[in-house]
């Protein structure tokens, strides 16, 4: 297809080097399904287990993720379609394990995990790229008090990473930047048609051709 410079940061690329080892095995979409599937059905096991240890019973936490999946039919679908939500579902939950354990029983083995899947939430969506900076603070705040802050150093690999991409990027693109996905969808889609709804759908694509 057409280079699209556009595209070139859109998205980090944990999910492609995930598509890429499934495909160099078995050179099937189904064989990526399959593998986000599995994904799925171990966080939600994760989670019921989780649940229970918060005191929770078996019953419950059944039923409550039976109705999550009945009223909330989106994940089902997401599992049904090569796109990176499962894989960063997957991700956001094993690093919000680990960091429940940090607090639990700090110990350098458990911020390193956390450290590692915020790490590969930030490479899997741009969205992420705030998230363990967060959670680092809110560590930070704690240990403080009560620990050696030397358990986050695990944490340092977050900017490194943010840095890292930012470089490879500004390399490709001339600028700056950790992902395109932010601005390019306020220009093709709320700026869009929000002129569209104001002024038409001709002056709404003319102004989007013209800033790009």
């Amino acid at each position: 297809e057409p280079i699209r410079p556009d595209f070139y940061s859109f998205r980090p690329p944990l999910y492609a080097w995930l598509i890429l080892a499934i495909k160099g095995i078995i050179n099937s979409d189904y064989a990526v399904l399959a593998v986000q599937s599995l994904l799925s059905l171990y966080t939600l096991f994760s989670v019921k287990k989780m649940a229970e240890r918060f005191g929770v019973s078996a019953t419950a936490s059944s039923i409550g993720i039976l109705l999550i999946l009945l009223f909330y039919p989106s994940h089902l679908i997401h599992c049904n379609f090569v796109m990176s939500d499962i894989l960063f579902q997957f991700l956001c939950w094993q690093a919000f394990r680990a960091s429940w354990l940090s607090i639990e029983t700090p110990s350098i083995k458990n911020t390193s995990l956390a450290a590692l899947f915020f790490a590969l939430a930030m490479l899997t969506k741009p969205v992420a790229f705030l998230l363990g900076f967060s959670i680092a603070l809110g560590l930070l705040i704690y240990y403080f008090r009560k620990f050696s802050i030397k358990l986050l150093i695990p944490f340092l690999i977050l900017p490194v990473i943010y840095h890292g991409m930012c470089s490879w990027n500004q390399k490709v693109t001339g600028y700056y930047h950790y992902s395109s996905v932010g601005p390019f969808f306020v220009l093709k889609y709320m700026a869009k048609y929000t002129n569209a709804q104001v002024y038409g759908e001709d002056w709404a694509d003319r102004t989007q051709d013209s800033i790009m």
